[in-house]
Order: C-alpha cells, then sequence, then structure tokens
C-alpha cells in the first residue's frame, strides 16, 4: 500500500512539473490573440484615415508579465501610478507587438509608427489597447531604466503570430 502510494505522490508531481508550462503557453496564447485581435479593433476604428489601404502587419510579439506588488515604497508607488487603470486594478501583463501599418498612408511602404501597438491587462479582467508602451512611458516619466522590479518575466514569442491583413 506505501509503495502504491509513494508511486501516486511522485507521478502526481511528475505530471505537475510538466503540466504548468503547458497551462503558462495557453495563458501567453490567449494573451496574444485576446491583444491582436484589440489592437486590429482599434487600428480599423480609431486609428486609420480614410487615405489609408489598412495594411496591418504583426511582425514580432512579446508578452511582458509584471510584478503587481512591491518592496520599497518607491517601486511601490510607481507601480500604483503608472501600472493601474482607473479602477486602480494593477497591470499583470501586456502584450507588444511590432506593427507595420499604411498609418502615413505611403503604400506600398509600409512603417512602424509604434503608436497602439499593445494592450494591457488587468487584474480585474479589463484589458486596454495602448497608444504607447507602459514600460516605455515609465522610462519617459521617471527615467529609470532599471526594470528588474516591475517586470517579472519577458516572453519572446518571435514571429509565431506573425500576420498580415488589410482592415478595410
Amino acid at each position: 500500500m506505501k509503495r502504491y502510494l509513494i508511486f501516486v505522490l511522485c507521478f502526481g508531481l511528475a505530471l505537475s512539473l510538466f503540466a504548468a508550462p503547458v497551462l503558462a503557453e495557453d495563458t501567453t496564447a490567449q494573451l496574444c490573440e485576446k491583444a491582436i485581435g484589440l489592437m486590429k479593433e482599434t487600428w480599423r476604428n480609431e486609428v486609420f484615415t480614410d487615405d489609408s489601404d489598412g495594411y496591418f502587419e504583426v511582425a514580432h510579439t512579446r508578452v511582458i508579465y509584471l510584478y503587481t506588488e512591491a518592496d520599497d515604497d518607491r517601486t511601490k508607488a510607481y507601480l500604483q501610478e503608472y501600472f493601474t487603470n482607473e479602477s486602480h486594478s494593477p497591470m499583470t501583463a501586456y502584450v507588444e507587438c511590432t506593427l507595420y501599418t499604411d498609418y502615413f498612408g505611403s503604400a506600398p511602404y509600409y512603417t512602424d509608427v509604434m503608436r497602439s501597438n499593445c494592450v494591457a491587462f488587468y487584474e480585474d479582467g479589463t484589458s486596454v489597447c495602448l497608444v504607447k508602451s507602459p514600460v516605455e512611458l515609465f522610462r519617459a516619466r521617471t527615467f529609470e531604466t532599471k526594470y528588474h522590479s516591475i517586470i517579472k518575466e519577458i516572453v519572446d514569442l518571435d514571429g509565431e503570430y506573425n500576420e498580415v491583413c488589410y482592415l478595410k
């Protein structure tokens, strides 16, 4: 009986070690799919002008997971000021992409204008397409370039979500 119990415990432990990365990949995939969909909606409805041909290319995607708590008061204040939504819910992650678009009406040459290329995800389940990267805004406002206290992990997905479409 003891051998059976030990076997079941070891098997359960081994299974949990293999299941955790799969669950993390699934969460990352869900964030990316939702973020790209929200970026498309934002560009289609708010950013593109009548002069644009609607070209929209996702060339590089990564997910930045953030800390929601901090030990020191300075970082805690930064997190509360720069990494929360209107309801004061903390940002847990954001997805950013390199986007090549016809923002300037310059087809066939498409550029990355680094605008509306990231989506923030908050602890309360809300998400929003941001005009600029929250870490870049944080750097510009605070002149802080050490991100180890706010960034938990960066998952670089290279070209896994690359796509080209026309949103008009």
